[in-house]
C-alpha cells in the first residue's frame, strides 16, 4: 500500500510539472525571440503572450478550415501579429527585434 501511494504521488508531481506550464513551448520560444533582442517590461511580455496565443490559435483554425485561400489567410494572420509586436513594442526596439531574427535566420542557413 505505501508503495502505491508513492508511485501515484511520484505520477501526480510528474503529471503536475508536465502538463502545469503556463504557456506553451511555442509561446515562450517567440516570447523568448523577442525578449532577448529587446528589453520588454512584464506588461508587454502579458501583451506579447495574447499576441503569440492569437496567432497560433488562428493559424490551427485556418489549417483546420483547409479553405481555398488558406496560405492568404495564413499571411494575414502573421500580419495582424507582427503589426500587434509593432505597437506594443515601438519601431526602435520592433526594428532590432527583426534584425536579430534576420541574422539569426542567416547564421542558420550557413551553418
Amino acid at each position: 500500500m505505501k508503495h502505491l501511494f508513492i508511485t501515484i504521488t511520484i505520477f501526480i508531481c510528474l503529471s503536475v510539472a508536465a502538463f502545469g506550464q503556463r504557456e506553451s513551448k511555442e509561446v515562450q520560444m517567440r516570447l523568448k525571440s523577442i525578449a532577448s533582442a529587446v528589453d520588454v517590461t512584464e506588461a508587454e511580455k502579458k501583451e506579447l503572450i495574447l499576441s503569440i496565443k492569437k496567432l497560433i490559435d488562428g493559424a490551427k483554425e485556418i489549417r483546420a478550415a483547409k479553405t481555398e485561400h488558406m496560405e492568404l489567410e495564413l499571411r494575414e494572420n502573421s500580419l495582424r501579429y507582427l503589426t500587434e509586436v509593432l505597437i506594443i513594442l515601438d519601431d526602435e526596439r520592433y526594428e532590432k527585434w527583426q534584425e536579430e531574427v534576420k541574422r539569426k535566420n542567416s547564421e542558420r542557413k550557413t551553418n
